[in-house]
């Protein structure tokens, strides 16, 4: 295989170099998704203050629409904040998304770092698998 640089190269200068007409809006909160990450930091360096949240899209409610989960940080020794907590959105296909982090029973009491979804136990409806540090909960 023969590699021609030159057309990468002269389409790398042809497309804009200026972020100048791009532009961002912040629409989360209109559209039902009120979440903010905590890192639950205190000072302390501990490991798990270094590390992100993660993100889910999974339909947990089996109606064809792309539903959320957050996972969150939770309390370290010398945290003094809001709690945090992880969250589950349930998108309603219309654009927007409401919080059923309570309706789904979903409790997590440690700092939550990531997750998957899969149908687990071979029911025909998405689990949802949430890792951290101080344990996992399906």
């Amino acid at each position: 295989m023969k590699i021609r640089p030159l057309p990468a190269v002269l389409l790398l200068f042809a497309l804009p170099l200026s972020a100048e007409g791009i532009k961002f809006r912040e629409v989360s909160k209109a559209w039902g998704i009120d979440f903010h990450h905590h890192n639950a930091a205190a000072g302390q360096w501990f490991l798990p203050e270094s590390t992100v949240g993660g993100v889910v899209m999974l339909d947990f409610d089996g109606d064809g629409d792309q539903d959320l989960f957050f996972a969150d940080a939770g309390p370290l020794p010398g945290y003094t904040g809001e709690a945090p907590r992880s969250r589950l959105f349930r998108n309603d296909g219309n654009g927007h998304f409401t919080d059923w982090t309570e309706k789904s029973g979903l409790k997590l009491a440690w700092y939550g770092s990531g997750g998957a979804a899969a149908d687990v136990d071979g029911d025909g409806d998405l689990d949802l698998f949430v890792t951290g540090f101080g344990g996992v909960q399906l």
